[in-house]
């Protein structure tokens, strides 16, 4: 194919617990915890994706497991307001773009998915419960049959998203 991939996970705190790159404040950079990709992403007219898929969510459930039961409503919060503000940036650069929010391969946090759907809802984006992946692979992520579920109602929730 000659299209361009990508995909972009939104979390209130990413990979290195900095809530500063979390996905909703850094997108408009290539990759900005990267010292050479730290340039601005494109978005003019003829780079408009089909679609934004977003997975997000299982880094937050993680750590909100090990967020202290006075500090969680604050968490979700925080979750939310990240949530919201990822969507309302996306829907600025990619107007009139379907967006799904696709969330639960490695398990669904109760909480995490009410904010999500919440703020989805709130958002009029489309939101997806992906079915947990029966086994794991490396590290603890989903194996390859998980993903190739997982791939399928993406698959089947764009097609509707399109009108297919």
């Amino acid at each position: 194919s000659d299209r361009d991939w990508s995909s972009d996970v939104c979390s209130s705190d990413l990979f290195d617990g900095d809530p500063e790159h979390r996905i909703g404040a850094i997108y408009e950079r290539l990759c900005p915890v990267l010292p050479a990709g730290n340039k601005p992403y494109s978005t003019s007219e003829e780079r408009q994706p089909d679609a934004v898929v977003i997975n997000l969510g299982t880094n937050d459930s993680s750590g909100l497991k090990l967020t202290a039961e006075g500090e969680r409503d604050q968490a979700l919060a925080e979750m939310r307001g990240s949530a919201r503000e990822l969507l309302v940036m996306l829907k600025r650069l990619h107007p009139g773009v379907p967006i799904l929010w696709a969330y639960g391969l490695c398990g669904v946090d109760p909480a995490v998915h009410a904010v999500l759907t919440a703020v989805c809802q709130e958002e009029d984006v489309s939101f997806l419960q992906l079915t947990p992946s029966a086994t794991l692979g490396s590290r603890m992520h989903p194996s390859r049959a998980g993903h190739a579920i997982a791939a399928k109602e993406i698959a089947a929730a764009l097609l509707d998203l399109f009108g297919r």
